[in-house]
């Protein structure tokens, strides 16, 4: 059975590789799967989010992370700031960042 740490080493490739929007399709299918992401695959597609300006996508991952009480380390939290950054969405970053200093 296929779990979160076998779509992580595709995953992983792929956004290492540039391909962002598979990355993204990969992680919708992991979803339709039911199969739980972990920290790996979040900050992966976050990563993806913000190569390709996937605001909507971002915020989508953002609110699953805090739904699911997922602990934010530091470094889902830098890329969460960097994703919203590269998105155009200053405020968004700056909000983040603002929680991570606390």
């Amino acid at each position: 059975m296929k779990d979160a740490i076998s779509w992580n080493i595709v995953i992983v490739g792929y956004v290492e590789h540039g391909y962002s929007e598979t990355t993204l399709s990969l992680f919708e299918q992991m979803q339709r799967l039911s199969i739980p992401p972990n920290i790996i695959t979040l900050v992966c597609c976050l990563k993806a989010c913000g190569s390709i300006r996937a605001t909507l996508a971002g915020n989508e991952i953002h609110k699953d992370i805090v739904q699911k009480v997922v602990e934010i380390y530091y470094f889902i939290g830098n890329t969460l700031v960097d994703m919203y950054a590269k998105c155009g969405s200053l405020a968004e970053a700056q909000v983040v960042f603002h929680r991570l200093s606390v």
